[in-house]
């Protein structure tokens, strides 16, 4: 009994030891680990202190605004976490708004992450639409027309985000949302448009640097054949309306839709011969057309019996949108018409600036200079006008035809060149 007693006294004893020996040591790891913790959040904080003085610094010396792709910013931060299960969340909202939550394993993380949004927290600044609004309102000189173009540039940016201070506005996320998949011509028209705007509010730097446009660069419009396009006027000179003559006088002289659409019946001179167009889109605009000789008759009837003052192409668009002013509407009634002309006459659909392009087109390959091409358009100089009025090929058909009769007397007559002038007045001749 006593060697039993001894034995288990002495395995009592171990065990006791081991206890203590492993009471100490958890005492010890708990204390280390709440020392490491302790380090590590100090640690923490002081390298998101100089994060926000780097960040406010790089704001100052560069950019001018905060830059929205490094950091999500918000309008409110909830100052308290509260406790959700065993989770600690942080209520807050978006610049948009919107309110949203963030979970944390405990709540010290979370208030961590409460102190260092603050630097991220936006409490001011001027709503964009606002800006937007004030902009356009400056522009007082500007047409109504362009003031709408304006609008609906800045406005295809921006939406969904009206309410955001344009001194933080994330301008790469947003044209990456709205503007990037646009045409090439449309993303230049809206950094235009943006850059006008920067300019307006005063921000420093270049808070547009990072947006660029991309995509293949369409030049010009799709025009019809000539053989379509002998169709196509013979189809709007049967039909005889405003705006069915108004589309063969673009394809016959050039003009734009909307110089066209203000042609006055005095404008129609010397029997028809000469057309004064008083454009104002370029300082080249302005100008006399002369008019093709098969052309003049019609021309001189339409503006015959009519008050000199009177609209050459008179008429009333049977559309009009809310807020659209009365050109663009009646731009819209021509537009309609060409493609109703198209279908009839059972060629390509176009748009009306296509017979702009048309007339280029005859004109170049009927020998016409590159000056009087680009004075007959109304282009300050001929670069425009090879870029996005000539259909392609045609300089080449231009120079090849340079070479019919040398060695067959008879080319022009075989090749049809003969008795076509009643088809289709050629513009481009002399």
């Amino acid at each position: 009994m006593t060697k039993r007693s001894n034995h288990r006294d002495r395995i009592n004893g171990l065990d006791q030891a081991r206890d203590r020996s492993a009471a100490k040591a958890a005492h010890t790891t708990v204390a280390d680990e709440i020392a490491i913790l302790e380090k590590l959040l100090a640690e923490k904080r002081a390298a998101n202190q100089n994060a926000s003085q780097l960040s406010e610094n790089g704001i100052a010396e560069t950019d001018g605004v905060l830059q929205p792709t490094e950091d999500a910013m918000y309008s409110w931060i909830s100052p308290n976490p509260y406790q959700h299960y065993n989770r600690f969340k942080v209520w807050f909202r978006d610049l948009e708004g919107e309110r949203k939550s963030k979970s944390f394993a405990t709540v010290a993380e979370a208030e961590d992450w409460i102190t260092d949004s603050q630097r991220l927290l936006v409490t001011d600044g001027r709503p964009i639409v606002n800006v937007v609004t004030a902009y356009l309102a400056s522009l007082s000189d500007r047409k109504p027309s362009t003031l709408t173009t304006l609008r609906y540039r800045l406005m295809s940016v921006i939406g969904g985000r009206e309410r955001v201070p344009i001194e933080t506005f994330p301008w790469k996320q947003a044209w990456a949302d709205h503007v990037a998949k646009q045409s090439r011509a449309s993303q230049t028209g809206i950094l235009g448009a943006l850059r006008g705007l920067v300019v307006y509010a005063g921000l420093r730097g270049t808070p547009l640097g990072g947006l660029a446009v991309t995509g293949i660069r369409r030049e010009g419009k799709e025009q019809l054949h000539i053989d379509e396009a002998r169709r196509f006027v013979a189809t709007a000179l049967m039909a005889a309306d405003s705006l069915a003559l108004a589309a063969v006088t673009m394809a016959v002289t050039g003009c734009r839709p909307g110089e066209v659409l203000a042609l006055r019946a005095r404008d129609v001179d010397d029997g028809g011969a000469i057309l004064h167009v008083y454009g104002t889109k370029t300082r080249a605009a302005k100008r006399s057309i002369p008019v093709d000789p098969a052309f003049q008759p019609v021309l001189l009837g339409v503006a015959t019996g009519k008050a000199p003052d009177s609209l050459l192409f008179e008429f009333e668009p049977e559309r009009v949108r809310p807020h659209q002013d009365e050109g663009k509407a009646k731009r819209d009634a021509l537009s309609r018409r060409v493609r109703s002309l198209c279908a009839k006459a059972q060629v390509r659909r176009v748009v009306p600036h296509s017979l702009r392009g048309l007339n280029a087109t005859l004109r170049l390959t009927g020998g016409a200079t590159d000056d009087s091409i680009t004075r007959a358009l109304g282009h300050v100089d001929i670069s425009t006008t090879r870029r996005s009025y000539f259909a392609p090929g045609a300089a080449e058909l231009t120079e090849g035809r340079r070479a019919f009769g040398r060695l067959l007397p008879s080319a022009d007559a075989s090749c049809g060149n003969s008795g076509t002038s009643g088809k289709f007045p050629r513009s481009g001749s002399r």
